[in-house]
């Protein structure tokens, strides 16, 4: 039973008590009074009139209300200390209990965590495998249509490239081949006129020269489609390009020094020949 419950029982109870027991002596004496009137009444002689009894006396009632209150008082004492006392080692276990589960509750939370912790572990090892397999699969992959892609735009770029190249080749080509036709008729011309009795000593000498430069500028010509070659045979062409633009540039050099020589060799057959003599070579 709640202590407050018991508590509230002992109260009541003495209530009653101090409440009955002056009411159960009030009734025991009314009763003893009325049974003592009708005798009295009964023994009169008639014609008397009743005298009036005296009161009877009421006991005191406060010593008995008084050791109940004491006795009850001492019981709510004892009650309260037992109360208190069970309260305490009701709540001593209730502690002791709680600290004991709590433990357990907790080691177990631990190993549980511990074994899904081990568990998740494991899981994303096996993914990171499966991961690192596929991605290594893919990078293969990848490279090999890299690389396929790579010889074929290796290859589409030395046609387009080899193309290109040719026809700056040809154009070269095509340009010493000019020099080299101006330069025949320009010595026909200066053997010509040396049969008619000039000298030409100086427009020979530039001849010579001019001659040397147009064979300059053939073996540049050359050189371009030994570097277009070297460029489309390494790993990667489009750096090797950087050569053959050069070896074109030097080409067109050589054939713009070899025309500016045939252009000396000109003015010089003018001079020598006199003022009135006709040049039929031409330079383009």
């Amino acid at each position: 039973m709640h202590p407050f419950s018991l508590r509230f029982s002992l109260v009541a109870a003495l209530a009653a008590l101090l409440l009955g027991a002056p009411l159960a002596l009030v009734q025991a004496e009314e009763a003893g009074t009325s049974a003592e009137v009708n005798v009295q009444v009964q023994t009169k002689p008639e014609g008397e009139r009743p005298k009036p009894l005296p009161l009877p006396g009421v006991p005191k009632i406060g010593p008995a209300i008084k050791d109940v209150a004491s006795s009850t008082r001492a019981n709510i004492k004892q009650v309260a200390s037992t109360t208190r006392s069970n309260v305490k080692d009701i709540a001593s276990t209730t502690r002791a209990t709680i600290k004991n589960t709590t433990l357990e509750a907790r080691a177990e939370i631990k190993a549980q965590l511990e074994a899904r912790g081990e568990a998740i572990r494991t899981l994303v090892g096996e993914k990171r495998e499966a991961i690192k397999e596929l991605i290594g699969e893919k990078r293969e992959a990848m490279q090999e249509r890299a690389e396929a892609a790579k010889e074929k735009a290796k290859e589409r770029f030395g046609e387009n490239v080899q193309r290109s190249v040719h026809a700056i080749v040809e154009r070269l080509k095509a340009a010493v081949e000019r020099l080299n036709n101006i330069a025949e008729r320009t010595e026909a011309r200066i053997g010509k006129l040396q049969a008619e009795g000039l000298a030409m000593t100086e427009s020979a000498e530039l001849l010579a020269e001019a001659k040397l430069d147009i064979a300059a500028a053939g073996d540049k010509v050359v050189a371009v489609s030994a570097a277009l070659e070297a460029a489309l045979a390494s790993e990667n062409p489009k750096e090797q390009m950087a050569a053959v633009r050069a070896a074109v540039k030097e080409a067109e050099e050589a054939l713009r020094t070899a025309k500016e020589s045939l252009g000396e060799v000109l003015k010089s057959i003018r001079a020598e020949a006199g003022a009135s003599a006709e040049v039929s070579a031409t330079t383009n």
